[in-house]
């Protein structure tokens, strides 16, 4: 028995020495930013539990990776569920609206305190940063999708789902609002339900040595059965205190068709307000016209009036001037005779 017990020693040792279990990952979440960059440096190449098989890893195992690596920070453990976690809002929203004069301005708010919201209004969009800092080793891929909570209110998210490998950074999302509700969010609402796919083994991350696996409780998700859609519609719409989700679509396009009546209304109107002051300006110039003809006529009826008058003045004149002419020559020929009548006389 003592030999076989030392045989059997003696092969563990040997077995330790082939794999050694040395620098295990950590057990507990990382308490700083500092610490979890450190903890995602040593593991962002070398996949710290190669038994864990490439799949949608559950929650037990999602939250061991975590520890390791922590490949997200900050993270909290109770928005952990069966394999998904809520992700939360935090930082910077960006946002445009039209002004009076209809010009874009570039809106943006700072979530950082509790209270601190913005409003997506209807048919709007807003670009939404989500609170942790990603860090996603070679080995390891995230998808994401809005919370069901929020597709029943009528919103969409506007961007690809999947994280790759190696991104590094904060995670700022397009959120589509496309109902005629007007909906408030605040810093740390969950937003997002993202999911961990273990890619497959690649021998760029693969190590030779075994790793324990942290015995992390499996955290099963909590969902109530045999919801009717009213339900989910109504709890979605809870906190916001509505009724209805109405697509904004529709009175969008009313408004557009309102717009396109205005506009054909007020062209018709200014084009009947163009004949009318058209045939008012026609009325004046042709009144003009028929003052400017009546002036005209009676200038030339006094004109010819004066010309009769002066015409008159000029044959009488001519007569009396006839006249005196013919009187004054008679003069001139009696002068005559008297003249010869006394030379006559005077001859001796």
């Amino acid at each position: 028995m003592i030999r076989k017990k030392r045989k059997r020693t003696e092969k563990n040792q040997e077995d330790n020495a082939k794999n050694p279990v040395i620098e295990n990952p950590n057990t507990d979440l990382a308490d700083s930013y500092e610490t979890a960059r450190n903890r995602y440096e040593r593991w962002k190449n070398e996949d710290p539990f190669p038994s864990i098989s490439p799949a949608l890893l559950n929650s037990a195992d999602i939250l061991s990776y975590i520890n390791a690596v922590s490949l997200i920070y900050p993270f909290y453990k109770e928005d952990l569920s069966g394999a998904s976690y809520d992700v939360r809002i935090k930082g910077k929203v960006v946002y445009y609206e039209a002004d009076d004069k209809n010009e874009i301005l570039k809106i943006e708010k700072d979530l950082l305190n509790d209270g601190d919201s913005f409003d997506l209004l209807p048919n709007s969009i807003a670009f939404v940063t989500l609170e942790p800092a990603f860090r996603i080793p070679d080995y390891l891929a995230l998808r994401f999708n809005l919370k069901i909570t929020h597709i029943y209110k009528g919103l969409l998210l506007g961007t690809g789902p999947l994280v790759d490998p190696g991104f590094v950074g904060k995670l700022s999302i397009p959120l589509h609002n496309l109902t005629n509700n007007t909906y408030r969010f605040f810093k740390g609402d969950k937003l997002i339900t993202m999911e961990f796919t273990k890619m497959s083994n690649n021998i760029c991350w693969k190590s030779n040595k075994e790793y324990i696996i942290p015995t992390n409780d499996y955290i099963p998700s909590s969902i109530p059965s045999d919801r009717p859609v009213d339900k989910y519609i109504a709890k979605a719409l809870e906190k916001d205190r509505l009724k209805h989700v109405v697509s904004s679509i529709p009175a969008a396009m009313q408004e557009s068709k309102n717009d396109v009546k205005e506009a054909k209304d007020a062209v018709k109107a200014y084009e009947k307000r163009s004949i009318i002051q058209t045939t008012i300006s026609i009325l004046a110039v042709v009144s003009i016209t028929l003052t400017l003809i009546s002036i005209s006529i009676g200038a030339i009826n006094k004109a010819n009036e004066r010309y009769d008058e002066l015409n008159k003045e000029y044959h009488t004149f001519q007569e009396e001037y006839s006249k005196k002419y013919d009187e004054l020559l008679q003069k001139i020929d009696d002068l005559t005779e008297e003249i010869e009548s006394t030379n006559s006389a005077i001859k001796p």
